[in-house]
């Protein structure tokens, strides 16, 4: 699932039905309860420095970067980081 996809999933609020909240996250409609599962193990302010370090990761790979494995090693070090 990707990153925005859970971030969106778990910054919705209480009572969205799973056909709303799957088009507001731009998911299929089948990927939800899959999403809200993996959303309970994250909070809210993790998730969103994870977002910030895949976009700047994104843009650093697509020509604002010097060098694209250091930008994934980065990348990858937030993710894990952030969770801890």
């Amino acid at each position: 699932a990707s990153v925005r996809g859970l971030a969106r999933v778990k910054g919705a609020r209480p009572g969205v039905r799973d056909a709303d909240l799957a088009k507001e996250a731009g998911v299929p409609p089948f990927k939800v309860g899959q999403l809200r599962q993996q959303a309970r193990g994250w909070e809210e302010a993790a998730l969103a420095r994870v977002v910030q370090a895949v976009a700047r990761a994104d843009a650093e790979a697509e020509g604002a970067g010097a060098d694209d494995a250091y930008a994934l090693e980065r990348m990858v070090i937030a993710i894990a980081t952030a969770r801890a």
